[in-house]
C-alpha cells in the first residue's frame, strides 16, 4: 500500500481466510503439494508500505520466486489495498498493481463533501477498478459509529468458485 495508508485487522482477515482452508488450491505445481500441506490454514497478512519515488518492494511467492509488488504473475503473493480518495489528503492515487482482481478498495470517502477540490463532484472516471469495494453509510456524520456495505465483482468466476 502506498503510504500514507491505514488498514483493517490483518489478524481477523487472515483468520477468516484460514477458516476456508479446506477450499485452498491444491495442485502439483505448488511447493506445499509434496508435503500435503496446501490446505493447511497458513495465511498471514502483512502490510508492506511503499513511498513514491522509491522502488516497489519484493517478496517471495509460494513457488519460491521473488515478485515485485507490481508483478502480473498469477503466482505473485501481492494484492493492493487503496482508499479512494486517500485520507487525509484527498489525493486520488494511481493503482500500482496491474490486475484489478488483486485490488481491494475502500470507498468510505466517496461522498461529494470529500471532493471540494473537484467542485463537489465524485470523479467517477478516475475511480480505480477493484475486485471489491467497502463503503460506509455513516461516515458522513459519525466517526464513532460505523455501518456500511461491501460490493464484489462477479468476474472472473474463478474468484468465487471455492
Amino acid at each position: 500500500m502506498e503510504a500514507p495508508a491505514y488498514g483493517y485487522s490483518n489478524g481477523n482477515s487472515a483468520a477468516w481466510a484460514n477458516s476456508e482452508a479446506s477450499s485452498f488450491y491444491n495442485s502439483s505445481e505448488c511447493e506445499c503439494f509434496a508435503t500435503d500441506s496446501c490446505k493447511d490454514p497458513t495465511i498471514t497478512i502483512t502490510n508492506v508500505g511503499w513511498l513514491p519515488t522509491t522502488a516497489l518492494p519484493s517478496r517471495m511467492g509460494g513457488d519460491g520466486v521473488m515478485y515485485a509488488a507490481d508483478s502480473a504473475s498469477a503466482n505473485s503473493p501481492w494484492f493492493e489495498s487503496m482508499v479512494f480518495p486517500e485520507n487525509p489528503s484527498g489525493t486520488i492515487k494511481t493503482p500500482r498493481h496491474p490486475d484489478p482482481n488483486r485490488r481491494v478498495c475502500d470507498g468510505v470517502y466517496v461522498w461529494p463533501m470529500y471532493f471540494g477540490m473537484r467542485d463537489w463532484m465524485v470523479p467517477m472516471d478516475e475511480r480505480p477498478d477493484c475486485s471489491s469495494w467497502s463503503f460506509s453509510i455513516t461516515k458522513a456524520y459519525s466517526a464513532s459509529v460505523r455501518a456500511g456495505f461491501i460490493i464484489y465483482k462477479k468476474e472472473p468466476a474463478g474468484n468465487f468458485d471455492a
